[in-house]
């Protein structure tokens, strides 16, 4: 199984402003509404399925006896051949 980068940034923002970015993906997956992605010229949608795999993780990088950064990574996951999902309303 091979891995493709789509689309990928990493820089550093106030906590305000990370918090705005999270804010807007989780309303659009929320609401149904497609994800964009932007940096520059590089740009990408994403229709995420109302039940997609959602994980969390946090690792301590770094030398054993020296300094550690802490990283926290949200992932979302789905097939891109779609799926069998039935429409649920609650």
């Amino acid at each position: 199984m091979s891995e493709e980068v789509v689309f990928e940034v990493e820089n550093e923002r106030r906590r305000a402003d990370v918090a705005t970015i999270l804010r807007t993906i989780a309303d659009n997956l929320e609401n149904g509404t497609p994800i964009t992605l932007q940096a520059g010229e590089d740009a990408v949608t994403l229709e995420p399925p109302v039940r997609p795999r959602f994980g969390v993780a946090v690792e301590r990088d770094g030398p054993q006896d020296g300094s550690k950064e802490l990283n926290v990574g949200l992932e979302l996951g789905w097939s891109e051949e779609g799926s069998n999902e039935e429409l649920e309303v609650e």
